[in-house]
């Protein structure tokens, strides 16, 4: 696949990506927390429901659903058409959203690009972490647990797979997208880009896992928060 990148007039200062550059070394022991977060204390959320692959319901679920995306794109030749379209139109959101003008939105079968006035951060690498599939079945989740109960429920466990399976999505095709090289991530730093979104990424998990499991937003931001001062202090006991 071609690269997809919006095209812009303007680029970062100097200064400005070498500040970014010894910034991302900050985002290490943030992604550090995240990924502990992720594997030892979601282990630890157990629901009512049956345990699946020794983890709690909806984990469990989440990995299945990812895995079977994962099997059918490495075993089938899937048209990048719809992936290249979300991508795109994140651009031109997050450009929006920063007042820039967007023109020239363009999408072909193998490659896709779109103009925005202005050269911003989230604008630029908005594709890269925010899953526009992903985040509106997020939505749609937290209007149906309106409605019907979620949380430690067939249903909940049911819908973190099928969350699962469009992160997957999300992610295999970034990844390749990646691979293939985008310009994208060299504009603000390839160093710092590529730790930036992988923060917020693993950010987005985090939120997904609170959302289908029986922890409440508010246990899980002072589990993340502990995750993040656990690894913040062991850097500090062993660095310095």
């Amino acid at each position: 696949m071609n690269k997809t990148s919006p095209k812009n007039h303007a680029g970062p200062s100097r200064l400005l990506r070498w500040s970014l550059f010894f910034l991302g070394f900050a985002l290490i022991p943030v992604n550090a927390g995240f990924l502990r977060f992720l594997f030892v204390v979601a282990g630890d959320f157990r629901s009512k429901a049956t345990p699946v692959l020794s983890l709690s319901a909806p984990v469990g679920s989440f990995i299945i659903g990812a895995i079977l995306f994962t099997v059918f794109f490495l075993a089938f030749h899937i048209p990048p058409r719809f992936y290249i379209w979300t991508h795109e139109l994140t651009h031109a959101f997050f450009g929006l959203l920063a007042g820039a003008k967007v023109s020239h939105f363009k999408i072909a079968d193998e490659s896709g690009s779109v103009r925005v006035s202005e050269t911003t951060l989230l604008g630029l690498l908005a594709p890269y972490f925010f899953p526009i599939p992903a985040v509106l079945f997020l939505i749609f989740v937290a209007v149906l647990s309106c409605f019907f109960p979620v949380v430690n429920t067939s249903l909940g466990s049911f819908l973190a797979g099928v969350f699962g399976f469009f992160w997957a999505f999300h992610g295999c095709y970034t990844l390749n997208a990646i691979l293939q090289y985008q310009s994208d991530l060299d504009t603000f730093g390839p160093f710092f880009s590529t730790l930036f979104l992988l923060a917020l990424n693993l950010l987005l998990l985090c939120i997904a896992l609170a959302a289908f499991s029986p922890i409440g937003f508010s246990a899980f931001w002072k589990e993340l928060f502990l995750a993040q001062g656990d690894i913040f202090v062991f850097l500090w006991n062993h660095l310095y």
